[in-house]
Order: structure tokens, then C-alpha cells, then sequence
């Protein structure tokens, strides 16, 4: 910008539409003298865009703006696995982690020191705990996070004091079951080995 401005005259720069017809972003950098620092604010659109510079004292625009420039924003990322965000499953189930593409590479971490560095991972069976993937682009990074629960199996609840009865098989007859032997018939109990019994059993008179 040339010309003769007054004391106390302050340029301030403007980010315009591609076009350079109307204003984008108004001040995005001052200076009292030239150069004036331009800062393109984070989150400005991707697009193409021109600077324009325009005075204070006295009230003037640049005779003539930038060339056209180009901004990419860093994209977001998004973290999720088995499709979802959070997970809950149950123990043995497969993860399959993802995140949104849009980065040059990627850095997973999670629990018992799970690191990758695929954008899709995948493990043969969760593991408890909070995966957090980084992106990185040419703009910078970008962080998000997933939470995955898994449940243990139940165990069943099976142990030498436990009593297990099979239909129609043979098993060992305790002592405390039968009070009184002439009840089943002596010749009975004779001819059944460590009197053993077979179910079901139908014992007639």
C-alpha cells in the first residue's frame, strides 16, 4: 500500500472471498508500518481466499489485493471400534478400531501398551481399557479418544462339593439315602455291585 497516511494511522489487513468482493474475516493482522503480520485464524474454512490491506487515517483500501491463496484446515479425527463409541462386549470378541481418514499417518495407544500405527487396527480379542488415536496431517494433528469395556465370561460354579446327577445313569448310592435295605428287597441289594443303581427304576410290589 502506498501513499501518505497520517500520525496514529494503522493498517489493518482483511481476508476476502476468492473473488475478492466481499470480506471474509476483517482484521486478521495491524501494524503501525509495513510489513503487517498476517495470522490465518484456526478454523477458517477450507477454500481459496485473497488479503486485502486497507488504512485508518486516511480510510483507504489497497489499490490492489493478493494473489489468491489456498487454506486447508486440519481436518478432525474421529475414534471409534466395532463401529460404535463407546464399545461394551464380552470377553473373546474381536476389536476392530477406526479412525476418520484425512491424516498422513496415525498413532494408536491403548491398554497393556497396545500401540499401531494402521489407521484401522484390529485385535483377535478386546482388551479392557481406553484406546486414543493421533492423527497427523501437513496442518498439524489432531487426538480422540474411544472407551472399551469388556465383560469377563461367567465361570460356572462347579467344585468337589457339588453334587451332579445324570438321568438314566448309573451312580454310586451314599449310604444316608437308604435307611431301611428291606425296603428295595434284600435279593435286590444282593445282586447290584457296591449297589450301584440305575435310574429311572421301577420297583414293584
Amino acid at each position: 500500500m502506498i501513499g501518505t497516511f497520517n500520525v496514529g494511522n494503522i493498517f489493518t489487513a482483511e481476508i476476502l472471498n476468492e473473488a475478492g468482493t466481499s470480506v471474509v474475516l476483517a482484521n486478521v493482522g495491524t501494524a503501525t508500518t509495513s510489513p503487517v503480520t498476517v495470522i490465518i485464524p484456526m478454523g477458517l474454512p477450507s477454500g481459496r481466499y485473497q488479503l486485502r490491506i486497507k488504512s485508518s487515517n486516511p480510510a483507504l483500501n489497497n489499490a490492489q489485493n493478493s494473489d489468491v491463496f489456498t487454506v486447508t484446515s486440519t481436518p478432525t479425527i474421529a475414534a471409534t471400534a466395532n463401529g460404535v463409541k463407546p464399545l461394551s462386549v464380552c470377553a473373546g470378541i474381536a476389536l476392530n478400531l477406526s479412525a476418520s481418514d484425512g491424516f498422513t499417518s496415525y498413532s494408536w495407544r491403548g491398554p497393556r501398551n497396545y500401540t499401531s500405527t494402521t489407521r484401522s487396527p484390529q485385535l483377535a480379542a478386546a482388551i479392557d481399557g481406553t484406546y486414543t488415536v493421533t492423527g497427523t496431517s501437513s496442518c498439524g494433528t489432531a487426538t480422540d479418544s474411544v472407551r472399551v469395556t469388556v465383560t469377563p465370561l461367567p465361570i460356572p460354579n462347579v467344585g468337589a462339593s457339588k453334587t451332579v446327577y445324570f438321568w438314566q445313569r448309573p451312580f454310586n448310592l451314599p449310604p444316608p439315602v437308604v435307611q431301611d435295605i428291606s425296603m428295595l428287597g434284600q435279593g435286590l441289594m444282593d445282586s447290584l455291585p457296591n449297589k450301584t443303581l440305575l435310574l429311572p427304576m421301577l420297583l414293584l410290589p
